[in-house]
């Protein structure tokens, strides 16, 4: 079985990429962009590029980030010296590069501590006032589908959404329900191919973007779209394969 038809963008977007090369790069709009007031992230882990390229394009958007494990400035001096005993310097230029962009742009805005539960959303929502124009960007590791009735439920306050959705194979009737029920337009997909594929040789792993008033440059999509890179250069891609 192949993706349902609405995993599919009906239209080719107009998309910028934002985040680092390959693994933690996302393609939105411009447009969306600038329309947000607060950006709602899920998940940092150790990169925060997205999170930089945003806040570079719309200085004053308000940031709101969380995690299941912070990292702290201990964690980062711990794994430097780690690496010096092993003398991988190629991890010493990755984390001094990671540690940079944390301090800059986490100076006011600490990274909270969160573990995804149901409702959380809602919470995180509430504690911080949210009312209008987020973005929310999730990579949460499976956990995203216990806030999926939350997303719906809020969706009038969000400008646009990034979903990373983990075990595709087990999950298709549930995301093909919740994209029906969104409002947001599908933009963008992305296979994401460091995951393993199912039976059908369909990835397991795969990144959408949703957004409210894209705007439309071609009636016809393009899969990948020309920004799309490779999650992890050294692997082959995942096909995407579509239901007529």
């Amino acid at each position: 079985m192949t993706f349902p038809k609405n995993f599919r963008p009906l239209k080719k977007f107009d998309l910028i990429r934002l985040g680092k090369d390959n693994d933690g790069g996302y393609l939105v709009g411009k447009k969306t962009i600038l329309k947000t007031e607060f950006l709602v992230s899920l998940g940092i882990g150790d990169d925060c590029s997205f999170e930089k390229d945003f806040l570079s394009m719309n200085k004053q958007v308000n940031l709101h980030c969380y995690d299941r494990y912070p990292l702290s400035k201990n964690y980062f001096i711990k794994e430097i010296i780690k690496s010096i005993i092993v003398l991988d310097f190629r991890n010493i230029n990755h984390l001094m590069k990671v540690n940079k962009d944390y301090q800059k742009i986490f100076t006011k805005n600490k990274v909270k501590k969160r573990l995804i539960r149901y409702k959380s959303l809602k919470k995180i929502i509430n504690e911080n006032n949210l009312n209008s124009n987020i973005f929310l960007k999730i990579d949460i590791e499976g956990a995203e589908y216990r806030i999926l009735d939350e997303i719906l439920e809020l969706q009038n306050i969000f400008t646009g959404l990034i979903l990373e959705f983990h075990y595709v194979d087990l999950h298709k009737e549930k995301i093909k329900l919740f994209i029906d029920s969104l409002k947001l337009h599908l933009t963008h997909i992305h296979p994401n191919n460091s995951s393993i594929t199912d039976m059908n040789n369909d990835p397991t792993c795969i990144e959408l973007t949703f957004e409210k008033n894209p705007i439309i440059i071609d009636e016809n999509p393009m899969f990948p779209h020309p920004l799309d890179q490779k999650s992890f250069p050294y692997l082959k891609d995942k096909p995407l394969n579509f239901e007529k």
